[in-house]
């Protein structure tokens, strides 16, 4: 043998992904890496670096901040050395480096390495905006338009390097977990742009089809596409049929269903790699990190199909396609809306009126169309009874045109205006109070609207 491969000491996976420093220095230590006075002069350094962090941000008037923000400031300091030492290949190499290096050292690489992080975040998610999928649901808007732009206009990493200020409500098929941080949200785009760059394989339309049949609703709910999408592909492989077109017939779907129930556990391992080879042949996919994202994703798929053979619930998982297209429609007027000027002197007059059951009268009286209605409700804010009262006489199909416009179709959040987007939380509230037989009324009614505007 012509090398011997150095034992490695320290294992990355012993080491928390949130307090990388922390664990490396007590595992450095419990190894004997570093010694006694190597942990003393990190922590005492530690300490100068965060009286030096808390001078500048009181501007050099004081010494002393409030315990939380001197926490903060501190938790911001280590997270920042973190990820310079998660730089390196081998934690052994990262606790070398701790016993040569001062903290400031340590840490002026890590906003190094934030800066990199940040500026390659914010370049993938311009590559997300400019080829969003047209499926895409409310969630992902909300997390990758409105959260994104919030985390990158807000985000601090000189006093709050480690905090995310989002929540990423859109799930990612492989979890992003043990994160924080610019180094969260780099690597939940990255998981983004993968999954987006798989699903560009298929047509839009298929796709859409595809998670129609998944939910008739289901831009409005909280679920990974990318998982729907490439569990149907491999899904398609095993029943020998063309995957491109997401398309899994119910017979084809039964006859997968028994094949899949046969199998041990192992079994569907295989057979869900080999699929899943197949499907790359197929898709002629090329790109190595999109290839090792979806590869890390058979696992899931596999508990997935696991854990559905032993609840029974293979067909929610075994999708066959729905057409919305075809259903037949509904047509639902809006109707013409008030002249310019009656309008504007009303909307004054329902803002300006004092008392509440005399507000809810007058709108009861004047307002005659769907088209006026929506313009009063954005217009004038209603408290919660007021808009209660003032929606308890509309049908369900006119509840459900309203719902399909704000709720199901609306414009990109960023673009809507305040008032929209007040009338949109408030409009959810009520249609959340309403009895669980009307909501389901209302659900079924929204994919069949057709819209009919009409001119003033």
């Amino acid at each position: 043998m012509s090398s011997i491969e150095k034992i490695r000491l320290i294992d990355r996976s012993e080491l928390s992904g949130e307090n990388y420093f922390q664990s490396l220095l007590e595992a450095a230590y419990s190894r004997g890496i570093l010694q006694a006075a190597d942990v003393e002069r990190l922590q005492l350094e530690c300490i100068e670096l965060l009286a030096q962090k808390i001078k500048k941000y009181t501007g050099g008037e004081s010494s002393s901040v409030r315990v939380e923000v001197a926490q903060s400031i501190m938790t911001s300091n280590l997270y920042t050395i973190s990820l310079f030492l998660k730089s390196y290949l081998y934690p052994d190499e990262a606790a070398e480096a701790l016993k040569v290096s001062s903290v400031k050292e340590l840490y002026e690489q890590g906003c190094a390495v934030i800066e990199i992080k940040l500026k390659t975040a914010k370049r993938i998610h311009a590559l997300i905006l400019q080829n969003s999928p047209k499926f895409a649901t409310r969630a992902y808007k909300t997390t990758i338009v409105g959260g994104m732009k919030s985390f990158f206009k807000s985000y601090n990493p000189e006093y709050a390097a480690h905090s995310t200020h989002i929540s990423a409500d859109y799930p990612t098929c492989n979890p992003v977990g043990n994160l924080t941080g610019v180094e969260f949200i780099h690597k939940y785009l990255e998981s983004i742009y993968y999954e987006n760059m798989f699903c560009a394989n298929f047509a839009s339309a298929d796709t859409h089809h595809l998670l129609s049949g998944y939910d008739n609703n289901y831009r409005e709910l909280i679920f990974n596409a990318y998982e729907q999408v490439i569990t149907t592909a491999i899904a398609c492989k095993l029943a020998r049929l063309n995957a491109k077109s997401l398309n899994l017939p119910e017979t084809a779907a039964e006859d997968l269903r028994v094949f899949l129930t046969a199998q041990t556990k192992p079994e569907l391992a295989a057979a869900i790699k080999n699929a899943h080879d197949e499907l790359k042949a197929e898709l002629k996919i090329t790109n190595i990190p999109m290839e090792r994202y979806t590869d890390r994703s058979l696992p899931i798929i596999a508990d997935s199909i696991s854990g559905a053979i032993a609840s029974k619930t293979l067909r929610q998982v075994l999708i066959t396609p729905k057409y919305p297209e075809l259903t037949p429609k509904l047509r639902v007027s809006f109707g013409r809306k008030m002249e310019y000027k009656q309008y504007r002197k009303f909307a004054e007059e329902v803002a300006d009126c004092r008392y509440s059951s005399d507000r809810i009268a007058m709108l009861r009286r004047e307002i005659q169309t769907l088209a006026d209605l929506e313009n009063i409700l954005i217009d004038v804010e209603l408290s919660p009874d007021e808009l209660k009262a003032v929606l308890s006489d509309r049908e369900p199909p006119e509840l459900a045109a309203i719902a399909k416009r704000h709720l199901y179709e609306p414009s990109e959040e960023d673009e809507a205006s305040d008032a929209e987007r007040s009338f949109r939380r408030s409009f959810r509230q009520y249609l959340e109070t309403l009895p669980q037989e009307r909501q389901n009324a209302i659900n079924r009614i929204i994919p069949t609207i057709e819209v009919i505007e009409e001119r003033s």
